[in-house]
This record gives C-alpha cells, structure tokens and sequence, in this order.
C-alpha cells in the first residue's frame, strides 16, 4: 500500500475527528513534509484539503438523505462551528448547505 492510499485510509476513518498533519505523520509513520510532498505530487491537493474534501462529501450525502439538521451535520463530519461549516460549503460547492439540499433532495 502506499503512502497516499495510507494517509486516504486514515482520513477516511478519522475524518469526524480533529485532524492536524502531525497526526496524519505519526498515524502512518512518516515524516510530515515528506507525507504532505507525496501526498500532494499523487492527489493533486494537500492532506489537511482531502480532509476538507472527505468531510464536504459526507456531508452532501447526509443533506440529501437525512433530515439532520445542518448544524447536526456540521458537528458530525467533524466541523465543531456551524456557521464556519457553511463558510467552507458554500465555497467549495458554490452554494449554502441549505440551497444544496432543496436543490439536490428529492
């Protein structure tokens, strides 16, 4: 397995949690600016960006297929601050969490 399919792994179950690149090195046993290089040079982003990603794309499944609120949703894709979740939506997504989910739920 490589370096970039170990470090997606890690996210991939710790997304929820707080997350710095520290913890990402010391997770897969590697040195934090050698994993970030890699990393980026592999996925064409950062790590701490597929976090954001990772966390963005759960959460566009809850907003479709639950009736969580969109603070519930912050809180569990990891995001502690509703209004900095939205923020960080509706730039990623170039919408609100609320337009998104009117817009895309059945």
């Amino acid at each position: 397995m490589s370096l970039s399919d170990k470090v997606k792994n890690y996210i991939d179950q710790h997304y929820s949690e707080a997350i710095s690149l520290e913890e990402i090195a010391k997770a897969v046993k590697a040195n934090k600016y050698y994993l970030a290089h890699v990393f980026k040079n592999e996925t064409g982003f950062s790590p701490l960006h597929y976090v954001s990603r990772r966390r963005l794309g759960e959460a566009q499944n809850l907003l479709i297929n639950t009736d969580m609120s969109i603070t519930q949703i912050a809180a569990t894709v990891g995001y502690n601050n509703s209004n900095y979740f939205q923020n960080i939506f509706r730039r990623y997504m170039g919408m609100t969490p609320g337009y998104y989910r009117k817009k895309w739920k059945s």
